[in-house]
């Protein structure tokens, strides 16, 4: 049988045997969110819908027999390497710090003059997994930053393993 796992790492789906021993990770396209899971026990195959922060819902389809993933169908997506996702820390009015995730296109010139849209992540599913927003996309096509709380629960990799953390915070 196969189990969602979702944690600190995302979703995850594991195939166990009939006494619920993991026996190996499923893999899925990239980190992200699995919203969906379908099985019939009477085929040897895992159906499931995967999505990120910057790739749109795609039909998934495991076969187990062969330990192979199939795209099945797959909206036309952006290419992730278009946008850059990174941390930051503001400070408040309340002499506090707030930790804030920040979205642009890759090659948006910061000069001041950019608009700001400051939102929640787009959430989906039992745990509120991050979501694709196609509102989001066009935003930082358009010139636009995005700006969301980071909550704790916000791990790197459910946002698709598009932080890049090989930049200094701030944008």
């Amino acid at each position: 049988f196969a189990a969602l796992v979702e944690d600190s790492r995302g979703s995850r789906l594991q195939l166990h045997d009939r006494d619920g021993r993991a026996l190996r990770e499923i893999p899925t396209p990239a980190a992200g969110s699995i919203t969906a899971l379908a099985a019939d026990p009477r085929r040897d195959e895992l159906l499931f819908i995967w999505q990120s922060l910057f790739a749109p819902p795609a039909l998934c389809r495991y076969d187990v027999k062969t330990s192979s993933l199939t795209v099945l169908q797959r909206r036309v997506a952006p290419d992730p390497e278009e946008f850059r996702l990174r941390r930051a820390r503001f400070a408040t009015a309340a002499d506090t710090e707030l930790p804030l995730l920040l979205a642009s296109h890759r090659w948006l010139k910061r000069d001041g003059d950019n608009p700001v849209l400051l939102a929640e992540l787009p959430r989906v599913g039992r745990n509120a997994a991050p979501a694709f927003s196609p509102l989001l996309i066009s935003w930082l096509k358009a010139g636009g930053i995005w700006a969301a709380p980071e909550r704790a629960d916000t791990a790197p990799a459910l946002l698709g393993g598009l932080l890049d953390d090989r930049l200094p915070a701030g944008m």
